[in-house]
């Protein structure tokens, strides 16, 4: 299931290496923050990794998660998951690890596809904003389906034209690193042990795990609200293999990008709170996001990116096997059957023990 590589860019030095990846380090911390922790055991400087779990990009339920982590100095470390087709994407790139270190001398970006990894000096349009450097970086790439996780003048950075998902300051990591984006494209295959069980387990998974929140969806299943009490709010979409569809398409008012998905629930909560009309709510939004800006919220080691649901061993051992932690923690689906089929893409066994004693450790460093 992994490819056994990860990739180092020194944007410093503006090279990129590729490094192997051990065997006995997938057994040992199986993948996603277990294994991005161990990378950075002796890395005393910042940088931003990128990884997947054993589960990433596969057809089970909220398989849909890569990792971003931010690491600082002092070895402190906050993560967050890359969703949407972004987790996908990069599991199908070819690395299963992404580490990014120094400063640039002049705004890039890091473009990463088919094992191949370039270090790419950014238009002179240098002011663009988070979502203009993704309709940049398309066109220049002649894809509309390359993934760009991007920075503007905020801390938050935005994946595709989709923002207030980063609670761990990606973005202003990024911006101090002179690293306008990180763009990747995947068109690799992943290999499973026992393909065919793999695929009949995750169906029946999928078949058989919830939905909706409260026979709801979207932003107003998070929020507790009724639809009507958020007008304006357009139609609901999952994830890449995820059966529950927690997120909504808002108007932006731009005609270049005229709906946008609102991941930003504090946001939304505070300007209700307010009393902020809808209607005005997501102008906000949409002009404030897309320069990285979204209302701080707290975070500890994990960010589970709702509102009321705090981290916990399960959350961090969604991280750890590749999954969304908004749905494993607003679910509780349980980590056996996701280890079952793990082992079953490995070829090894994996048990809920190990996952939890890993991601417990995470959570106490």
């Amino acid at each position: 299931m992994f490819f056994g590589k990860a990739l180092r860019a020194n944007l410093s030095e503006s090279k990129t290496e590729e490094i192997p990846i051990a065997d006995s380090l997938f057994g040992e911390k199986i993948g996603g923050a277990g294994i991005i922790s161990s990378l950075l055991d002796d890395v005393r400087e910042e940088c931003i990794v990128l990884g997947v779990g054993p589960l990433t990009g596969t057809p089970c339920p909220a398989g849909s998660a890569a990792i971003a982590c931010v690491a600082d100095k002092n070895g402190m470390r906050r993560f967050a998951p890359i969703l949407l087709n972004g987790g996908v994407e990069l599991r199908l790139t070819g690395f299963d690890f992404i580490i990014i270190s120094g400063v640039a001398r002049e705004p890039v970006y890091l473009w990463i596809r088919d094992m191949i990894a370039d270090i790419v000096r950014m238009p002179d349009e240098s002011r663009l904003d988070c979502w203009e450097t993704c309709g940049r970086i398309r066109k220049d790439q002649a894809d509309p389906r390359v993934q760009v996780i991007s920075c503007s003048e905020g801390d938050s950075a935005s994946l595709n034209f989709t923002s207030g998902w980063d609670g761990i300051g990606l973005g202003g990591r990024m911006r101090n690193m002179n690293l306008r984006a990180i763009a990747f494209r995947g068109m690799a295959d992943i290999e499973l042990s026992g393909p065919e069980e793999f695929l009949e387990r995750a169906s029946a998974m999928m078949r058989s795990f919830p939905s909706s929140l409260n026979g709801k969806t979207g932003l107003p299943s998070l929020m507790g609200e009724s639809p009507g009490n958020l007008t304006g709010l357009r139609r609901s979409r999952a994830c890449f293999s995820c059966p529950f569809p927690c997120l909504s398409y808002a108007d932006s008012a731009d005609p270049s990008c005229p709906q946008f998905l609102v991941l930003d629930q504090t946001s939304v909560q505070s300007l209700k709170n307010q009393g902020v009309p809808p209607d005005e709510i997501w102008r906000w939004l949409a002009t404030e996001h897309r320069t990285g800006n979204a209302k701080p919220r707290s975070v500890g080691t994990f960010d589970t990116i709702t509102e009321g649901v705090v981290e916990s061993e399960k959350a961090a051992a969604a991280y750890v096997l590749g999954l969304c932690p908004r749905y494993v923690s607003l679910f509780d689906p349980g980590l056996g059957q996701y280890c079952v089929l793990a082992s079953v893409g490995l070829g090894r066994e994996i048990n809920e023990r190990q996952v939890v004693q890993i991601a417990g450790s995470l959570l106490r460093r």
